[in-house]
């Protein structure tokens, strides 16, 4: 989930820890409030990566474990 508090275009991407991209998980035009992103991870290896949100005016990263 990530909230925007004005209406942005946005790029949210999965990157491995080499900062390799793996998938684009949301890119477009979103309203302002509250949004989630929902994504079929079966086929990404147990391990650490990042959550890069890139929108118009700043970009944020969060980490994220997927352990199988």
């Amino acid at each position: 989930n990530f909230p925007l508090p004005t209406e942005t275009a946005i790029v949210l991407s999965l990157v491995d820890a080499r900062g390799i991209l793996l998938t684009t998980l949301a890119e477009g035009w979103f309203q302002s409030g509250e949004h989630g992103v929902e994504f079929d991870a079966s086929a990404i290896p147990s391990g650490s990566y990042m959550i890069h949100l890139h929108t118009e005016r700043e970009s944020l990263s969060r980490p994220v474990q997927f352990i199988r």
